[in-house]
Formats: structure tokens, sequence, C-alpha cells
């Protein structure tokens, strides 16, 4: 018989089914899946950091190369930079001002970004604690319940003659 809900007297029997299992119970390819996943985690948690980001990029050219494929240096430069996180914004930017994207190598690119990283986390830092600290963003916001100040609007007397000699 299926128990009612909210019939706390009845007893569910339960089939102990799950394991808890050792690093030594789990295979190679389980061990790896785990890490990967504990990976993707952190990504999606924290963000892609810019070295992790730079090496895929890396990879990518070099599979590129090894695939007799040669991209000029301004397509990888802007391959690389317009696929930055956003918080990289005011860099990108100051690259496009500086550097000369067309003899530039995004290696010397990525160091000038890595460069400025303390600065880059910094202000992340600042955003996050601003968006989970409910009373800086309460301050920062506008009152919902307001009404908004009233408008006056001035028309133009000869507007209104022209219009109505028209009609």
């Amino acid at each position: 018989m299926i128990a009612e809900p909210g019939d706390g007297e009845r007893d569910v029997n339960v089939n102990e089914t799950f394991h808890e299992q050792t690093d030594d119970e789990l295979s190679e390819r389980e061990l790896k899946q785990i890490e990967a996943d504990d990976q993707a985690i952190q990504t999606i948690l924290l963000g892609e950091s810019i070295e992790s980001y730079f090496y895929r990029f890396l990879k990518l050219m070099n599979d590129l190369k090894r695939n007799k494929h040669f991209p000029e240096k301004i397509a990888c430069n802007l391959k690389f930079l317009n696929n930055l996180k956003p918080e990289w914004s005011r860099y990108v930017t100051i690259v496009h001002q500086t550097k000369d994207l067309h003899t530039a190598d995004y290696t010397q690119l990525y160091d000038f970004l890595k460069y400025n990283q303390k600065e880059v986390d910094e202000l992340k830092a600042k955003r996050i604690a601003k968006i989970q600290d409910p009373l800086a963003l309460m301050a920062n916001s506008s009152n919902p319940y307001a009404s908004p100040a009233p408008r006056s609007i001035t028309i133009e007397s000869e507007f209104l003659e022209t219009t109505n000699n028209k009609s």
C-alpha cells in the first residue's frame, strides 16, 4: 500500500543502493570525468581565467598550423581580443589604440593583458561585492514608488498658428 502524504506513522522501506566509492574503486576514466566536472563547475562559478583562455586559443592556433592553415596576424589578434570576457573590454580598447594589430603577435597581446590581470580582478571583485551586498544595491537604486517629476512642455505659438491655418 502507498503511504499517504502526512502519514508519519507508516514505515517506508528504502533499499540501501547508494554506496560512496573511494578513489581506489573508481576507474581511471571515472576519475578523469570527475576532475573534468570539477573544473567545469569552477569555470562556471568563477569564470575562465585569462591563462586558461590563452592556452585554449594557443591550442586552436597550433591545430590550425598543423593543418596547414595560416590565418593573417590581424585575424588571429582580432579573434583573440574579441572573444575575451566583458571585464577585459577596457584593456581590449587600449590594445586597439596602442598596438599595431597587423604586426603584433597574440602572445604579445596576452603579455599586456596578463600584466593588467590584478586590476581586472579588483574591478571584478568590486562588482561582485556590489551585487552581493543588498544594502549597497538599494543605495544605488532609485525608489520605484516615487512619482516622476512633472515636466512642462512649451509649444511655439508660430507652430500652432501654421498648423491651424492649414486645416
